[in-house]
């Protein structure tokens, strides 16, 4: 009788259990889908096991760069542990797209860029009598 294995890890660090092709060792298989129209479970059975952490060997430098989460995840890891986590092979990143900011492009979050502007008329319109 043929050892079947739980999850479909190959050496090379793919898994082919996925019906849209190998996934790579980051690849993060979902449960649900979402769609304007629909929303898909998937069953259990079907689903593939997901990555227990960060890869930091897989993760370039160029990339921990533009992942602010990730470079203070990896700050807080090392100064916790007192080791230097391992980082990935240098690569040579995509141009990034740039994003439209809303207003004057001052406040990265959309608004005006000024604080507490812009956002209705908050606790200081209330309750204050005209003359």
């Amino acid at each position: 009788m043929e050892e079947q294995q739980n999850d479909a890890d190959n050496d090379d660090g793919t898994n082919s259990q996925s019906p849209f092709g190998d996934l790579t060792q980051h690849d993060v298989p979902v449960d649900i889908i979402v769609t304007p129209t629909r929303i898909i479970h998937v069953p259990k059975e079907n689903r593939i096991t997901k990555p227990s952490g960060v890869y930091w060997e897989l993760l370039s430098k160029q990339k921990l760069a533009s992942i602010r989460v990730l470079q203070e995840l990896k700050k807080w890891t090392e100064e916790k542990t007192g080791e230097t986590l391992p980082s990935g092979p240098d690569e040579v990143l995509p141009p990034t797209a740039s994003r439209n900011r809303r207003g004057n492009g001052k406040s990265g979050r959309g608004g005006t860029g000024r604080a507490g502007r812009g956002r209705g008329i908050g606790r200081a319109g209330r309750g204050r009598s005209r003359d």
